[in-house]
């Protein structure tokens, strides 16, 4: 996504983007200063996160995303998140992608409230 909006403005031959996974805690959690405003029920329960961006990671096959983007929603409901959204989106445009034909470069995409903290991941789904 940075480096379409450094094209979009002109500065691709100015800025060089440098990509590094996210960090991570122990427990899968991305790393992040809202993890200190979870209480600490939550801050266990959060995990769940990572756990349902990697279960979509292992078990997206192609065809439509509509079934396992349900079942990663059921993982979060059950840990009584309040989903954004959870979507599988194109890694070059974030344009969704709601049938994947199993080469495309992908991303899935989590966005949660767990009482009133909003955490938000991603991890690419194949490279």
């Amino acid at each position: 996504m940075i480096k379409k909006l450094i094209e979009l403005i002109g500065l691709k031959d100015k800025i060089k983007v440098n990509i590094s996974p996210t960090l991570r805690e122990e427990d899968g959690l991305a790393m992040s200063s809202r993890n200190t405003r979870l209480l600490p029920d939550d801050r266990e329960k959060a995990a769940i996160i990572s756990a349902a961006l990697r279960y979509i990671k292992e078990n997206l096959k192609a065809g439509e995303t509509k079934k396992i983007k349900d079942d990663a929603k059921k993982m979060l409901l059950q840990k009584e998140f309040r989903i954004d959204y959870i979507e599988i989106a194109d890694a070059g445009t974030l344009e969704l992608v709601e049938n994947w034909n199993g080469k495309q470069k992908i991303v899935a995409l989590v966005a949660a409230f767990l009482n009133k903290v909003r955490l938000i991941d991603n991890m690419v789904v194949n490279t």
